[in-house]
């Protein structure tokens, strides 16, 4: 067993990285404010965490501790291998695309958190978990109330529902709020809850529900109907033996997810109240996503690259269906994105962190005769996620939990064991050692975050001579270099812009707009031209406007 030292820092550790990485923002600082401090903030905090954890070497990979670590640290060995195997840019697949970020060190950073979830805490770890949860939902709650009364104190760039909560979109806040419900409605129903804690639990819900609703996003009500449906079956589980009742009511609960599932895809009676053309749109998705690993199965196209295939990778009805110009960087559906980007064993890998998570609850069940509020919470919020994932993009803020709710659920199983940490010994380097693994995890988490503070900052400045500096900061992106040919080319400074659009492509060969922007360029030539838009064609093959062009 690990030193109780270790399980209480562990548990506070992974107790702020959630809150942090939902809450923290940076709408003053760059141009993506959402994205950039989350990654900075998990980054840190998981080096922190593996600082701590490598402390005890001979404990982390002791024999118990196999299924756990093989499964989280085999996809990060198989993206490793992708990264190199792949054509895509290095610092893309590394820190993730623009605006994403679910490179390799992100999912390096889930993994360590799901570790040190299910095997270096203990029941110590529930209080700290359940402030951060309480926090995370609660700011997000009233920012959004406030959102939705259009009394927001930033101006984000969000052309959808004015309630993104700190998550940056309204499809994943509603989908964080929905989760919200399973986290408190347990609390409600249990008997053991303090009246204040149920009273705070019901106000959330009423809050949340509203947020969910002003924010038009589908994903919230699904999240927190299935919540509803889940709880309430463990409640009855609770209070009825008679298997007809709790399998009914499960059968029940079934045939109405059916009915749900058929009306999102304009079939059944629910089509009319249920079905979105954003249902389409996320099938042409799904297929690209599934051709992708198709023709390449066993490392995927590159991480975080979906992007750079989707135009290859889409029919022909996708690329009319909403224009040519129309495109996406993201499978949304967690599990086609890994198999697409990082191929079929890192897919396999993950499904077997989820089934990990299953069995644990599995086993918990079955020893579980009352109604426990905490371990329920943490399962149906669970399931939420998955049901989120499989239709939404990985956003940095909702996979986090996606990771860490898995792994407190192994942790419980273990911690039914009544296993006891052994105590603080005389030499205790874990502090050392976590500051040390912040400050590294810090510095790499920090460089794609200056980068992009300081090309914002260039912009404000309006200095070309900055604006020339900040945009080929490392690490470079593709969207930071366009960003400043538009710039330059705004301002009559055409050659300027095309060194950039050229430098765009250069860094990645597959990027269409990087090409698309060269072609269209007065000073390209005849020939180059030609040779342009057969890549062009190669990279969009069903494009319609391209065929006009020659």
């Amino acid at each position: 067993m690990f030193r109780e030292s270790t399980t209480k820092r562990v548990g506070v550790l992974v107790s702020i990285s959630v809150f942090l990485v939902t809450v923290v923002v940076s709408p003053l600082t760059t141009l993506d404010p959402i994205n950039l401090p989350k990654f900075w903030a998990l980054i840190a905090f998981s080096f922190a965490i593996s600082g701590v954890l490598l402390l005890e070497a001979k404990v982390l990979f002791g024999k118990s501790n196999w299924q756990v670590v093989i499964p989280a640290r085999l996809i990060s060995v198989i993206m490793l291998i992708a990264l190199f195997l792949s054509s895509a840019p290095f610092a893309q697949q590394l820190f993730g695309t623009s605006g994403r970020n679910t490179g390799f060190l992100t999912y390096f950073a889930y993994g360590t958190l799901f570790i040190a979830s299910a095997i270096a805490t203990n029941w110590s770890m529930a209080k700290y978990f359940m402030v951060a949860v309480a926090g995370a939902l609660g700011v997000n709650a009233i920012y959004g109330f406030f959102q939705a009364m259009g009394k927001d104190p930033f101006k984000w760039s969000n052309s959808y529902s004015p309630v993104i909560g700190t998550l940056g979109n309204p499809n994943f806040s509603a989908a964080f709020l929905g989760m919200g419900v399973a986290f408190t409605l347990p609390f409600i129903l249990s008997k053991s809850t303090n009246i204040k804690y149920r009273i705070l639990s019901g106000a959330y819900i009423l809050l949340a529900l509203y947020d969910i609703l002003k924010s038009d996003a589908q994903q919230g009500l699904i999240v927190s109907a299935l919540s509803v449906g889940l709880v309430g079956f463990f409640w009855l589980r609770s209070k009825v033996k008679n298997p007809v009742i709790k399998y009914g009511y499960l059968a029940l609960g079934g045939i109405a997810t059916l009915v749900g599932i058929l009306g999102t895809l304009q079939k059944g009676p629910l089509s009319s109240l249920l079905y979105k053309p954003s249902v389409t749109y996320r099938g042409d998705y799904w297929h690209a996503g599934l051709v992708m690993i198709k023709n390449h199965p066993w490392f995927g196209v590159g991480l975080d690259s979906f992007g750079d295939w989707y135009r290859t990778s889409r029919t022909l009805a996708a690329t009319v269906r909403r224009g040519p110009s129309t495109v996406s960087n993201a499978a949304h559906n967690v599990f086609i994105d890994i198999g697409a980007t990082a191929g079929i064993f890192a897919l396999i890998a993950y499904l077997a962190v989820v089934f990990l998570g299953f069995r644990a609850m599995w086993r918990i069940s079955k020893k579980m005769q009352n109604f426990d509020p905490f371990i329920i919470a943490i399962f149906v919020a669970w399931v939420g996620y998955l049901v989120q994932s499989a239709i939404s993009i990985n956003n940095i803020a909702l996979g986090i939990w996606g990771w860490v709710l898995p792994g407190l659920l192994i942790g419980i199983e273990r911690w039914l064991k009544m296993e006891k940490p052994r105590p603080k010994s005389a030499n205790d380097f874990s502090g050392m050692a976590m500051i040390a693994g912040f400050v590294v995890g810090g510095v790499i988490g920090f460089f794609p975050f200056n980068a992009d503070a300081n090309f914002r900052h260039s912009i404000e400045a309006g200095d070309a001579n900055l604006i020339n500096t900040a945009a080929t900061k490392w690490p470079q992106t593709p969207d930071r270099l366009l960003y400043a040919a538009k710039i330059f080319d705004q301002n009559k400074m055409s050659d300027k812009a095309l060194k950039f659009a050229h430098d765009a492509a250069k860094l990645n060969p597959r990027n269409f707009d990087a090409w698309y922007y060269i072609y269209n360029a007065p000073s390209t030539s005849g020939n180059e031209k030609r040779e342009i838009l057969d890549r062009l064609k190669a990279l969009d093959p069903h494009n319609p406007d391209l065929a006009k062009l020659g």
